[in-house]
């Protein structure tokens, strides 16, 4: 099975008013070189009981990583490989950048510590709307950075935001044109979600031409030759985020750093632990606790039920759904009935399908995710009531 680590870089040149990630402004309240200590400091003391010393791949995401300089990158690499961490030579190392935070020469540099794919949040290329979401940089900061990557033939993908306040879907299908003039090897399109009652939500497209926004861009992905492997990714043949995949095949990662999340799929069902939101709890919190030793709160063993559950969510998201025999493997024959049960009686509305090998979600379904995962709840009584124990 694959593995890999995350890293949270949290700062940002200012912050989104819709992001709700854990970030800071770059010259705010904690000074880079103490967080990165505490970064340092929790690889060297939670290192020892991380399951996995292989790695396919690192991703560092924020918050903008691209505003550290390349030294400092380098030395959370090495800390990494100093603790018995071997990255693999066909690795897939990721850093996140905005636009207007590379250059050529820092780009050249990234790749020298062995970075060989960008993440950009480039959202719109409409500056009407880029000044309407407050983001800090412009359309012409988006183009020289995708104009810099292509220069430097390496994997890059792109994020474009749909259903901003205002939009269109002229205004989308002209953002899809342009990033696609540049080839990007990978696209993921993400709904802008924001809460109720938030001022961005005044003018949003309505919920029929959000719909048709979604299908805009499948259909003129999948037209270019994209694969839509994900809800939310398209990629050209073997240009999949396999970072991402680890999420969505039950594979284990560790997340360090800021609010940065953890899965480990042993022992028994499995564990998830994440660390503090806030910048101070995070820095004290780290030299006190190991993983085994983390407050409640932040630790979960997942039960049978709860691993079930998670497993079917994730595997629905990829485009190629649930494979049956690896419920039967993980979970045994009982629960893997129990499943198709569920999915079955999703199958006259349209939503789901199935195969030989895989259940999957139909591109309606898709589209209503989040209703087709309401029916996929297992509980520990409903286990426990309709299968008997496979002995696990």
């Amino acid at each position: 099975m694959a593995s890999g680590i995350y890293v949270h870089i949290p700062y940002c040149l200012q912050r989104c008013p819709y992001c709700d990630f854990a970030t800071y402004k770059f010259d705010e309240t904690i000074p880079v070189e103490k967080y990165l200590n505490a970064l340092h400091n929790e690889v060297q003391t939670r290192a020892s009981e991380v399951p996995f010393r292989e790695l396919d791949t690192i991703y560092f995401g924020g918050g903008t990583p691209s505003l550290l300089e390349p030294s400092q990158l380098s030395e959370i690499i090495s800390q990494i490989t100093r603790q018995g961490f071997k990255i693999k030579p066909d690795a897939e190392v990721t850093l996140e950048i905005n636009p207007g935070t590379i250059s050529e020469n820092k780009i050249k540099n990234f790749m020298s510590l062995g970075i060989n794919r960008f993440s950009v949040g480039a959202q719109t290329l409409s500056d009407r709307l880029l000044k309407l979401i407050g983001r800090k940089h412009s359309a012409n900061d988006t183009l020289e950075t995708l104009r810099q990557l292509k220069a430097a033939n390496v994997n890059f993908s792109v994020d474009v935001l749909f259903a901003l306040p205002t939009q269109t879907l002229n205004d989308l299908s002209l953002d899809l044109e342009t990033v696609l003039s540049f080839s990007p090897p990978h696209i993921s399109p993400y709904y802008l979600t924001i809460p109720t009652g938030h001022p961005l939500q005044i003018n949003r497209p309505s919920e029929n031409t959000e719909l048709e926004m979604f299908e805009l861009m499948t259909t003129k992905l999948v037209s270019r030759g994209y694969e839509q492997y994900e809800i939310s990714n398209f990629a050209l043949p073997g240009r999949h985020s396999r970072h991402n995949c680890l999420y969505w095949r039950d594979d284990s990662y560790w997340g360090i750093g800021l609010s940065a999340h953890s899965y480990f799929n042993s022992p028994g069902w499995g564990q998830r632990f994440w660390n503090p939101k806030t910048m101070e709890g995070y820095i004290e919190q780290v030299p006190k606790y190991s993983i085994k030793t983390l407050p409640e709160g932040q630790l979960e063993k997942l039960s049978k039920s709860e691993s079930l559950t998670d497993f079917c969510h994730t595997f629905l998201r990829t485009m190629n759904g649930i494979p049956k025999g690896a419920v039967r493997r993980k979970f045994g024959e009982n629960c893997e009935a129990l499943v198709a049960a569920r999915l079955t009686n999703l199958l006259p509305s349209g939503l789901v399908g199935e195969t030989n090998s895989h259940w999957q979600l139909s591109a309606s379904g898709r589209l209503l995710s989040n209703q087709v995962f309401s029916h996929i709840l297992f509980t520990s009584e409903c286990i426990d009531y309709n299968l008997s124990s496979d002995g696990r």
